[in-house]
C-alpha cells in the first residue's frame, strides 16, 4: 500500500492519462508545483522517479494528500469528496456505470487521510484503462 505512482499521476491524473484536456495537464501541473514548493508536502523527485518507474517507495502520503485536496478530491479534513471525484471521472468517462464501478472501488476511506490519498490515486491509475473514454 504504501507504493505510489505518484509522478505518473501528477503528469495525467485528472483521469490519468487519454483525453486529458491541457488545462487539465497545466492545472495538474500547478498543483503539484505548489504542493512541491511548500516543506511539509515536498518530495525528492528521485523518490517521484522511483515511483513512476514502478518502485515501492515511501513517504509521499502528505504530498498525495496536497494533490487531492488540491483537485477537490478530498475535504479539508481529509474526507472523500466523492461527488467531486464522480464530477472528474464523468469528464472523462462516458459510461455512467464504469464511473460508479471506479469510484466504488477507489473512493474508500482509509486509516489517515494521507493514506486514502495514497490508495486513492494510485488505484485511479490503475483503473484508467478499464472505461468507455470520452473523444
Amino acid at each position: 500500500m504504501k507504493y505510489f505512482v505518484l509522478a505518473i499521476c501528477v503528469a495525467s491524473l485528472m483521469i490519468l492519462a487519454h483525453g486529458v484536456s491541457d488545462a487539465d495537464k497545466d492545472k495538474l501541473k500547478q498543483f503539484h508545483d505548489e504542493c512541491q514548493a511548500d516543506p511539509a508536502t515536498h518530495v525528492d523527485e528521485d523518490l517521484l522517479k522511483k515511483a513512476r518507474n514502478g518502485e515501492h517507495v515511501e513517504g509521499v502520503g502528505k504530498h498525495s494528500l496536497c494533490l487531492s485536496k488540491k483537485l477537490g478530491f478530498q475535504k479539508e479534513n481529509g474526507d472523500l469528496d466523492k461527488e467531486s471525484i464522480k464530477s472528474s471521472l464523468s469528464k472523462y468517462i462516458t459510461e455512467e456505470t464504469k464511473v460508479k464501478e471506479i469510484l466504488d472501488k477507489c473512493a474508500v476511506q482509509k486509516l489517515t487521510p494521507e493514506l486514502t490519498a495514497e490508495n486513492l490515486l494510485r488505484c485511479l491509475f490503475e483503473n484508467r484503462g478499464h472505461s468507455a473514454h470520452r473523444h
